[in-house]
């Protein structure tokens, strides 16, 4: 991994003139526009891992300066990065010190899903544990069409990110293509931490869970393992569904943890001179007996694992065909303010084969089955009686057993305290009701309206893999 950082670090010191440390905006006269924007296309057609001809890059630029000039010089790099591969790009200076705040504190203020460019639409990879995002009924797989009424199929990325976050307690409409239908979800914002492992041991089978790649995710894994070992535990599942991916590093760490000696993983640059490969030392193959979980949710790092435990047969893969992304970006600030994005290196497995628009297929493909939910245990509600916090009744249990079935409480009881009131006024929140803490009538109906009918998803993945 510090051998990839130290090129890419290497990339960035190129240009010393369109490059800066400090994203601040700068004014730019015509020659020096001219001069830099020949500068960005050089540094493109030399670094880039999908590059364009040269003359085709400035046509884009030139023409962008002509037709929108209020945008100046970072509408021409806006272009440029624009016809370039779906995961480069430009971002403006907000969005870029949004981005660098949040790689720091690993926290952000949104709806906790994460989503990814595919064929030119913007497709929810997956939806963080009981972020707003899961609790409204947002899917992986659903493609985002319009946030706030306005249509972001044309949007750059990071401006849809953009428009996605915003203060918390604040709504954001989002509307998602699901197959042929169309929905519609009012979600509230909130602040998201982005959790990194859970684990337990479940009939003497070690059940660990990734949710994202962060620097200490090698770590906490092998405390996982650890942990296991001393409970006498020697089959593993390790269930990477949903997961995003994240740090390479990071999944370069825990693949260590579960795979032969040998290659691991391969980097493969513009420059194939820059070519690396990722090596173990250690023989961890036959440390656990194995099982990996994976479906469309999990990308990138998620993947690169995958692959690593599936080319050394170090593990059964099970679940569905992962998502395919497969490339490396570096993030470079320029000069007249914000940043681009630009896909340098794409990354393949330990047996060489591309994830890239491809993914990774399990040994065994199985999908998960729906079937219909009970809700005969549910009381019916009493529309007439307001509950507010304090109350104690079966009307109370007929309100919170409906919250529980979305998501919104993780048990219901007859006694409406603090956490009941909480439920309740993210519920009002996402459905347009007045935000009160209290089950009023209106609330009551809204709970009552809703589709109880939708299937519950039974794990026959997870089953299996037991």
């Amino acid at each position: 991994m510090k051998k990839v950082i130290t090129k890419l670090l290497a990339l960035s010191m190129c240009l010393l003139i369109l490059f800066t440390g400090n994203a601040a905006a700068m004014e730019l006269s015509g020659a020096q526009e001219y001069r830099l924007i020949h500068e960005l296309v050089d540094f493109i057609t030399e670094n880039a891992k999908f590059p364009k001809p040269e003359d085709v890059l400035l046509d884009e630029a030139f023409k962008a300066r002509l037709t929108e000039p209020e945008k100046g010089f970072n509408g021409m790099v806006e272009a440029v990065m624009d016809s370039l591969d779906e995961h480069s790009s430009y971002m403006t200076e907000t969005t870029y010190n949004s981005f660098m705040e949040e790689t720091v504190d690993g926290a952000f203020c949104g709806v906790g899903v994460t989503i990814s460019i595919t064929e030119n639409a913007f497709v929810v990879v997956s939806t963080l544990p009981g972020s707003p995002a899961e609790k409204a009924g947002i899917l992986s797989g659903d493609v985002l069409t319009h946030v706030d009424g306005v249509n972001i199929e044309e949007e750059e990325f990071e401006a849809v990110r953009a428009k996605i976050r915003g203060p918390e307690g604040t709504t954001v409409q989002i509307t998602v293509k699901r197959g042929r239908e169309e929905k519609n979800f009012t979600v509230l914002r909130a602040m998201v931490q982005t959790e990194t492992t859970e684990y337990e041991v479940m009939d003497k089978i070690g059940y660990l869970r990734l949710f994202s790649f962060s620097a200490k995710s090698g770590e906490e894994v092998e405390t996982a393992l650890t942990h296991f070992e001393k409970e006498g535990v020697k089959n593993v599942i390790l269930d990477l569904r949903n997961n995003p991916g994240g740090e390479l590093g990071a999944a370069l760490d825990i693949c260590r943890q579960f795979v032969p000696k040998g290659v691991i993983m391969r980097v493969e640059f513009a420059n194939a001179s820059q070519n690396t490969l990722y090596y173990n030392e250690t023989d961890n193959k036959g440390r656990f007996n194995l099982a990996v979980l994976v479906n469309g949710g999990s990308a990138s790092a998620s993947e690169l694992l995958a692959g690593a435990i599936q080319d050394t047969a170090s593990g059964y893969i099970i679940g569905t065909k992962t998502f395919g992304k497969g490339t490396v970006q570096t993030l470079l600030p320029i000069i007249s303010g914000g940043a681009v994005r630009l896909t340098v290196a794409e990354y393949k497995t330990a047996g060489g084969r591309a994830i890239h628009h491809k993914g990774i297929t399990p040994d065994l493909v199985l999908e998960n089955r729906k079937e219909p939910q009970d809700v005969s245990y549910m009381l019916p509600l009493v529309f007439e009686t307001e509950w507010k916090e304090g109350d104690v009744s079966e009307g109370v249990l007929a309100v919170e057993q409906r919250l529980a079935f979305w998501g919104y409480l993780a048990q219901a009881d007859e006694t409406l305290d603090g956490e009941s009131a909480a439920a309740l006024r993210l519920f009002q929140a996402q459905n347009g009701l007045s935000v009160t803490g209290t089950a009023d009538v209106y609330t009551q109906i809204r709970l009552d309206d809703a589709d109880y009918s939708l299937p519950v998803e039974k794990d026959d993945q997870l089953e299996t893999a037991m």
